[in-house]
């Protein structure tokens, strides 16, 4: 069943003429105006060069459906993954628009990552699934909504269901993770109402693939555990595997040449043994109250949503939709937003505002005024 075909199932299913997205409905929480443009102007994209975050990610995706289905060989995937990667790198790409050198360290840095994650993820031995589509219903004595998305990968194992999400972000933050987690509680929603089943027994979370989560056996006995970017494992690690090494009695030197290529083996034996690796999946809770906490949560902000656009309908008054970008906002409006200041009028006017700042206080520090946007944006990840 195609996307249309599966949409308007949903539609006949719960007797609705409108059907949500999750990616719909929070789109509108990270930039009204970039909703605005793309769901009631219907604008195409006016940037040049598509987005590589969206199609990479499509691409991994695709990879490790692949692979669980049978199409894909275990020992092939990092070689499809390689391929893949060469016939997108012909392709106009951005991860960074504004500046070529930060462009070249994301697109270096991302391949590097998932390079490592391909030739070491661990196979899920269960019953599995890959892009499951599911639909949920949420109402309560105000109305009704619904809900339609595809898990990315579902595993069953006896009474108990596991959701989770491939993800080739930078991993979340504990404060963040709350507003991220509402996807894949509302897609444990909708397999809890087609499988009827207790909503303890479902486990939902995330796959970060560009992670790896390290346990190092401490000299209590203890494990101590971090989430460690795969590309720099061996820089995140420096001061643990250097005690190991002066605690072995080995020399300094033996990280160094770990570092330079990444790579744990160059370790001795002794030290590599303090160490366990596995993917870096991280869970949250869901449960009856959870539930029906983020159905109450979701349900308020389709209503907020749809209230908006019918006053917009009314009076066609964009100035519904705007908001106030500050500096952290910058990364996403250069980088990830669909549109450039040309059509995202708050855009353009905070370039216009931060121009007229800059000119009006030529006695500010240079490093002030040119704070890197990109460090900005990923301090508040």
């Amino acid at each position: 069943m195609d996307y249309m075909e599966f949409a308007e199932s949903i539609k006949a299913k719960y007797n609705v003429d409108h059907i949500w997205s999750f990616s719909k409905l929070n789109s509108f929480s990270q930039d009204p105006y970039e909703w605005y443009l793309k769901y009631i102007m219907k604008e195409p994209s006016d940037k040049e060069g598509q987005n590589a975050y969206g199609v990479y990610g499509n691409m991994v995706h695709d990879i490790m459906e692949d692979y669980y289905n049978g199409k894909i060989a275990r020992e092939d995937c990092g070689k499809v993954f390689q391929e893949k990667w060469d016939e997108l790198s012909l392709l106009n790409l951005r991860f960074n628009y504004q500046d070529d050198a930060s462009e070249k360290r994301l697109k270096d840095k991302y391949h590097n990552d998932l390079v490592d994650f391909f030739d070491n993820f661990a196979t899920i031995s269960q019953e599995n699934e890959c892009e499951v589509p599911i639909d949920v219903l949420l109402e309560d004595e105000e109305g009704k909504e619904a809900f339609f998305g595809y898990i990315d990968f579902l595993s069953r194992k006896d009474d108990k269901y596991y959701i989770i999400d491939y993800k080739t972000s930078t991993i979340y933050s504990k404060n963040k993770m709350e507003e991220h987690a509402k996807q894949l509680l509302l897609y444990a929603t909708g397999l809890q109402q087609r499988e009827h089943c207790d909503p303890s027994n479902i486990k939902v979370g995330w796959n970060f693939l560009k992670y790896v989560t390290v346990g190092e056996r401490l000299k209590n006995g203890s494990i101590k555990e971090r989430n460690v970017e795969r590309c720099e494992l061996v820089a995140k690690l420096e001061n643990s595997i250097k005690k190991w090494l002066k605690d072995y009695a080995y020399s300094e030197d033996l990280y160094q040449q770990a570092l330079i290529t990444n790579d744990m083996s160059k370790l001795p034996e002794e030290v590599i043994d303090k160490f366990t690796f596995r993917d870096c999946i991280v869970t949250v809770d869901f449960d009856e109250q959870i539930q029906k906490e983020t159905a109450k949560e979701l349900l308020a902000e389709c209503r907020k949503i749809n209230a908006i656009v019918d006053e917009y309908n009314r009076t066609q008054d964009d100035m519904l939709f705007w908001w106030e970008p500050t500096q952290r906002d910058e990364f996403w409006l250069y980088n990830l937003c669909s549109y450039s200041s040309n059509l995202h009028k708050p855009f353009k006017k905070y370039l216009e505002e931060k121009e007229k700042a800059m000119s009006e206080t030529p006695w500010l520090n240079k490093s002030q005024k040119e704070e890197n946007p990109l460090d900005s944006f990923f301090n508040t990840l």
